[in-house]
Formats: structure tokens, sequence, C-alpha cells
């Protein structure tokens, strides 16, 4: 006997007030409904979905059916929708989204159904109009706040679940991209955040700094009242890295006053633009690249006008007045508004500002190292466009992502029946990015082994009316989220030095090294006594690697 009870509320006539349960017309006809959400192999969030079919029997989700108590209000793609369950009299949301799909049929059984398809915020995001986003100094939580903020129905505080970031931009602007993509450059800047949709339908962002805990919000298996129904685990190749670059852009500022757009329909071609007396046209355009700051145009410098079509009548430019106001990075607002008692021609109009650009080559720090007995590598590449400059962090990020993926690591599925209260609340409770503790380690029962730290990646949720739901639950082992800020590493390629270790590559001057020689790009010992080389990461929680010789 199931233990929850869910309901689909629909809100048809778009005024943020879910007034329409759907709950009793969700049908089995068709198969359960299913929810799936995750973040993928690669790190990158897939966008959920919310898939539903409900009967139609009585023709009320037709949207021709002049009778039905929704008529007028089923142009259902883009209709919020949410699923809610209920546990005990607790409710909480497991997703909010909107109505992608909707596909009327007789399902072959001879009962009128309509399959419903939704998509989260993240596909609204990817469709969306591109968006300018003004130059300026950000953390990576605020630039991806200013790229919400710049949509044409801008997020809310409260459409947004955002980590302040660990990274500050030197500069950070969007120039006419796709919010979802800028959004994810944001990320790959933060050298380690994750973008998602929560289940609330808020735009989430973890920052790099958000996924290293060691406290768990949750303990599943072994000695637990949260038991799965099954387990699998999953390793592959795939995942191996053995040479990773990461390029970051150099960012630089354009010189002041640089000409960013012009407008030059030719004074001898016969197609300028025309003002009337007292006319004003407005203009919204964008620029050729980002820019920073507009210069006020200057009659005479920026701009002509003239009694003839061809410039060559009288001069009005004085009675002409050109307004430009900088909106985003790249799009304006333009005014040009004639005083003159006559027509007048624009002849010539340019503006002028302070344009942002990227260097034309983005320099590449890179780290390899191959596995042994792999014959060839996998190699990943990663653009930080916004971090800077700074190639020393460049590099910390490298060695950080070759030395996590040069070894292969499980993706543990764990499935769980809502059979038992432990069970659902659990469940009904998760979020992408929890930390959970997993234990399957029984040697007298099947088990996996598995006794680690893990974050959710993927939940996928279904059910049907009469039947018992479950949740499968993908997680990925916490350690491959290692503290960039805490990284230390060294070649030992310098020249060679006795009883000195010297000063790593990062992570400061080896302490204790006496003991130790450099020797042809190794570090050797010189005593047979017991000697331990140190570097202070100021933490005491770390993984170490160390290649030795024989």
């Amino acid at each position: 006997m199931s233990l929850v009870t869910w309901a689909v509320h629909a809100d048809f006539d778009r005024d943020d007030i879910y007034e329409t349960d759907l709950s009793a017309y969700v049908s089995q006809f068709g198969g359960p409904w299913r929810l799936r959400r995750g973040i993928g192999p690669d790190g990158v969030y897939r966008g959920s979905t919310f898939a539903f079919v409900l009967n139609n029997n009585d023709g009320r989700f037709t949207p021709e059916n002049t009778s039905s108590p929704l008529y007028g209000q089923l142009d259902a793609p883009g209709i919020p929708v949410r699923l809610v369950a209920d546990l005990a009299g607790v409710q909480t949301q497991q997703w909010a989204g909107y109505i992608d799909t909707w596909d009327l049929d007789d399902g072959g059984w001879g009962a009128m159904r309509v399959q419903v398809g939704c998509v989260d915020l993240a596909r609204l995001l990817q469709e969306a109009d591109p968006v300018f986003v003004g130059a300026t100094s950000r953390t990576s939580g605020a630039a991806i706040r200013a790229v919400g903020q710049a949509l044409p129905n801008p997020l809310e505080s409260g459409d947004m679940n955002l980590d302040g970031g660990q990274q500050t931009f030197p500069l950070h602007w969007t120039f006419a991209q796709n919010p979802w993509e800028a959004i994810r450059e944001i990320a790959r800047s933060e050298m380690g955040g994750v973008p998602f949709i929560d289940g609330l339908g808020r735009l989430a962002y973890h920052d790099r700094a958000h996924r290293l805990g060691t406290t768990p919000s949750q303990t599943w298996g072994d000695a637990t009242s949260i038991v799965p129904s099954r387990v699998g685990y999953r390793v592959t190749r795939d995942d191996y890295v053995t040479r990773v670059d990461v390029r970051q852009a150099v960012l630089q500022d354009g010189v002041q006053d640089a000409e960013v757009m012009r407008f030059a329909r030719g004074a001898t071609t016969g197609d300028s633009y025309a003002l009337a007396a007292g006319e004003t046209l407005r203009w919204r355009m964008q620029t050729l690249s980002a820019v920073s700051a507009v210069t006020a145009p200057v009659a005479g410098t920026d701009y002509r006008a003239n009694s003839a079509i061809d410039g060559s009548g009288t001069d009005y430019t004085a009675d002409v007045t050109v307004t430009a106001t900088l909106i985003g990075a790249g799009e304006l607002a333009l005014s040009i508004a004639n005083g003159a008692g006559v027509t007048v021609y624009i002849t010539w109009l340019r503006l002028r500002g302070i344009p942002q650009n990227f260097s034309s080559s983005f320099p590449t720090v890179r780290a390899e190292k191959l596995v042994p007995g792999l014959k060839a590598g996998r190699e990943l590449t990663v653009t930080c466009p916004f971090t800077g400059d700074d190639q020393a962090l460049g590099l910390d990020y490298a060695v950080h992502l070759l030395r996590t993926f040069r070894h292969v690591y499980p993706r543990v599925t764990v499935a769980f029946d809502l059979d038992t209260s432990a069970n659902a609340a659990a469940m009904l409770a998760l979020e992408l990015g929890d930390l959970v503790q997993f234990v399957d380690a029984d040697a007298a029962a099947r088990s996996t082994y598995v006794n680690d730290l893990w974050y959710v990646e993927a939940i996928e949720q279904s059910g049907q009316p009469g039947h018992m739901e479950s949740v499968v639950v993908t997680l990925t082992p916490s350690y491959l989220s290692r503290n960039l800020d805490a990284i230390a590493y060294d070649d030992f390629a310098r020249a060679n030095a006795s009883g000195d270790l010297g000063t790593a590559v990062r992570g400061g001057a080896w302490a204790n090294d006496s003991g130790f020689d450099i020797n042809g790009g190794q570090a050797v010992p010189n005593t047979n006594s017991l000697t331990i080389a140190t570097l202070d990461l100021g933490v005491s929680d770390m993984v170490v690697e160390v290649d030795i010789a024989a």
C-alpha cells in the first residue's frame, strides 16, 4: 500500500496560483508518470522532464471543446505545473516546470487521453532570446544573478538559489548570448561550479566550495532504516582522463572613446535617414562587440544632419540631439531628436565608448600523465573565459582534474520503494547535490562493498495510480570534488640541489627537507634515516599522490 499521495497542479490562467488539481485525471493508461532530473557524467545539468497521462473521456482537456471548464485556457505549452507529494499530511514539492507538449489521442483502447510532456526552467533558458549584461567585476554567483535579471521577464530573488561563488572575475559581461550558455560559461570559469534547476523550479548554483562537505544530510544502507530494493555499481573507461588543457581568456579594456558603432548610409547614395520637424527616432541596437561605457555623442564629431539627402544643403547638425544609453554590454537605446522646423537627414552617425575584448588567443596550461598500461589516453579541454590571466590558477585546476580523473570512479544507482515511512521521508527530502552516506558492505548479503560519502547526481521518480512508487538515485563519490584553494604539487623540474628541495610549483617552500636532494628532476633521499619533507596545506583532510621510482 502506498504511503505517499501525489498531486499534479497546474496554473492554467498563469496567475502564479496553482488552482487546478489534475490528480484525479492522471491515468495509468500509457504507463506511469515519470520525473527525471540530473547532472550528466560530464558535470553538466541535463534539464529535467516530467511526463504523465490525463484521462480525457469527458473532453475537458480538449482545447476546441467550448463546454470544457478550461475552455480558453488550454493553450497548454508554457502552462506552469508542479508535482507535490504528501506523506502523513506533510507536503513537499518535488518539481516545478512548464508544459512542453500536449498530445491528444484515443490510446488504442477507445479511451481519450492526453499525453503531457513537461520541461523545467533550464529548457526555457536554453531557448530564450540572447541577453546583454554590462561589464564589471563580479563573483561567479553575482554573474549568474546578473544573467537571470537580464532576461526580458527577469528572474526575481525567489526564482534563484545561488551560492556567492569562490571565484571573482576581473571582468564579466554577456554580449548577445543565450542565457543558459552564459550561465554555463560562468560555472566553468568558477572552476568547479554546477548550475541546475532545483525541486522548487529555481535556478540553483553550487560554487566549487559547496561540494566539500563531510557531514551527510542522510545515511542509507546497512544498519539503517533506509534500505534500497536494488543497488547497481558501474565504472567505465570513458571516465579516464590523461591530459587536461585549461584555456583562460586574457581580458583587456579597450581604448577610451574608441569607435564602437558607425552608421553612414552614404551622403551620395541618397538613402540617409529622414526625420520630420519635431520627430524623434528611437532605436534599440547592439554594437559589434561588448562595451563597458558609451561616450555622449558630440554634434559634428559623432553625427551630422542636413536639409539635403546627400548632405549638400543647409547644415542642421546643431538642431539635432542624439543620446545613447548603454543597457547591457553592447545593447544600446539610441534617441535622435529633430529640433529643427524642417525635415532633416542624418547623413552620418557613430558611437564611441570603451570596448571590451578577449585576446585573439586563449593561453592554455596543460597537465598530463598516462595511465600505466593504457596505450592512448583521453583529453579534456575546459575553457574559462572570465578568470583572467592568472595562469597559476588555471594550472591548479588542470592538475586537480588530471589527478582526480586518472582513476575511474563508480557511479552507484540505488533504487528505493516508497513502502516504508523511512524510505518515503528520505526520498521526498532529497535534492540534487545533497551529500549522503551510503553503506552497502555487509559481506553476509549481496553487496557492492561500498561505504563512502556520495553526492546525489540524478533522481528519477515514477508512479502509477494503485501501484507502488519508486525512486532511483544516482550517486558519485564525494572525493571527486577537491579543494582547489588548498592544492599543492611539485615536479622538482629545477636545478639540482643538495639538502634542499626549495619551493614547490604550488604549495610554498618545503620544510624538513635536509634529508633530500634534487637530482635530475627528482627528489632523492641523501640519508638512510627516516626523513619526512612537508608542505603545509592548511587543511587536515587531503589526498596524496606520489610517483616513486624503483
